[in-house]
């Protein structure tokens, strides 16, 4: 449009109309116009636009209506036509956008099936480890080759997952913390806590409070508010050690809290409500410590759902090799020590002790001889055990009988002094030097300890 009169501008301006001055083609209303085929005003032309003397004669209102009509009209389209280059603009963002999240995707999804992959070889190696672990007799980091130890896995492997109080029973230092803890490592429980109580040799107001828990003034000492451990094993597993010295009005007591999941602490008025899984071990048969009256038949019942006895390391020779060895090379890493080995003739004379205190006994063995070790880095017989069970295992791998009188005195005042070699150089009145000395010629000892 050209540039029109000042007197048609003003006319426009004060109807409060914006006026701009452009070409047909730059004029974004003018292809909005055609877009939606809007009926045209037609006011009088003169030239490229009109004057005010093309106004004469006629009615000002009905000019100004029409400018009215026109310029909501124009207005509409240039509110339409910026709308429409929004939603342009805006549909080209997104499509964007969603390419960027189509690779964002593509990219995640390679990379999970690439961790997919790995996770899966990882799976497969640690199969693998498992089969060899298994194969040489390990369950869980407990050692056990003889058809013995593998009942025992068998049977932790069937009851893992299941709610069921279950008992081991088994000599002293055979390991049945050990095997409640593996227990409850494997279970669906595990993620809960693991809460062993000792029952031996704690006063019966003790395991109660211990137990239950307490109220604040429930007795005297009491100053503050305590949870037993049936609330902190609560989602997780009590064990209890040596249940049969657990106090007798206790184990109705715990009977109660099995068969109703709920118990009172001592001085409150509350019940409380707890679930864990029970475990429990003896040392003696549970029928013997019923009938004599150590355990309470009822709870006796209630804990024979399972029981587990775990073999004497006397009744698996074949695993103390490898046991020993471990328990070497964890002690010098816990004693910060070189390693240590054991000598053939360690290894054979440990075979042949019975072991009444079992695997404690081995590790209190072995611990010993790695601290009083002269740095060799080889265990042998003499710094493992007391000297009977070294000079045994020397005299029956010696070639020649003793033959001097002289060699039969000591070795019969070595029988005499339970084979302690101080003590019977000093009987004997020979030099402790020249003692160790013969001794090592008879081939008691070798030549590490002359």
């Amino acid at each position: 449009v050209a540039q029109p009169t000042t007197t048609v501008r003003d006319l426009f301006v004060r109807q409060g109309m914006i006026w701009g001055v452009a070409s047909p083609t730059e004029n974004i209303a003018v292809e909005a116009f055609y877009q939606y085929d809007w009926e045209p005003v037609v006011l009088p032309p003169v030239g490229s636009f009109f004057s005010a003397d093309d106004l004469v004669g006629v009615d000002v209102n009905v000019a100004l209506d029409g400018f009215g009509a026109f310029s909501d009209q124009v207005a509409i389209a240039i509110s339409q036509a910026k709308l429409l280059d929004e939603a342009r603009t805006r549909g080209v963002d997104l499509e964007e956008t969603t390419r960027a999240l189509e690779g964002m995707v593509a990219r995640k999804d390679k990379d999970l099936k690439s961790r997919s992959t790995d996770l899966k070889l990882v799976e497969e190696r640690l199969e693998r480890v498992r089969r060899r672990i298994e194969g040489s007799g390990d369950y869980h980091g407990v050692i056990g080759s003889t058809s013995a130890m593998r009942a025992v896995f068998e049977l932790i492997e069937r009851v893992k997952n299941l709610d069921v109080p279950v008992i081991f029973v088994g000599e002293s230092g055979t390991g049945k913390d050990l095997m409640a803890r593996v227990l409850h490592d494997v279970g669906d429980r595990r993620e809960g806590p693991f809460v062993p109580v000792s029952c031996g040799g704690m006063p019966e107001n003790l395991v109660e409070a211990t137990l239950f828990g307490h109220t604040k003034g429930a007795f005297s000492g009491a100053d503050s508010e305590r949870p037993g451990l049936l609330i902190t094993a609560s989602g997780g597993t009590l064990y209890l050690d040596d249940i049969g010295e657990m106090p007798a009005r206790m184990q109705v007591d715990l009977l109660r809290v099995l068969q109703e999941g709920c118990f009172t602490p001592i001085g409150g008025s509350a019940s409380l409500r707890t679930d864990f899984r029970l475990i429990a071990s003896t040392r003696e048969n549970p029928e013997i410590l019923v009938e004599r009256g150590l355990l309470r038949e009822d709870l006796f019942y209630r804990l024979q759902v399972l029981s587990v006895d775990i073999p004497p390391l006397r009744k698996r020779r074949e695993d103390i090799p490898i046991l020993a060895r471990r328990i070497v090379s964890r002690e010098c890493d816990r004693m910060d020590r070189d390693h240590h080995d054991l000598s053939p003739e360690a290894v054979n004379a440990m075979m042949e002790r019975p072991w009444p205190g079992n695997i404690r006994e081995l590790e209190q063995v072995i611990r010993r001889a790695i601290v009083v070790s002269d740095g060799s880095g080889v265990l042998t017989p003499e710094l493992l055990f007391d000297d009977e069970v070294a000079v045994v295992a020397r005299r029956e791998k010696r070639s020649e009988p003793v033959g001097s009188d002289e060699e039969m005195r000591i070795v019969e005042m070595l029988e005499e002094c339970q084979w302690n070699r101080s003590k019977a150089a000093r009987k004997l009145g020979i030099p402790r030097r020249t003692f160790y000395r013969r001794l090592k010629k008879m081939g008691l000892i070798d030549g590490s300890r002359s």
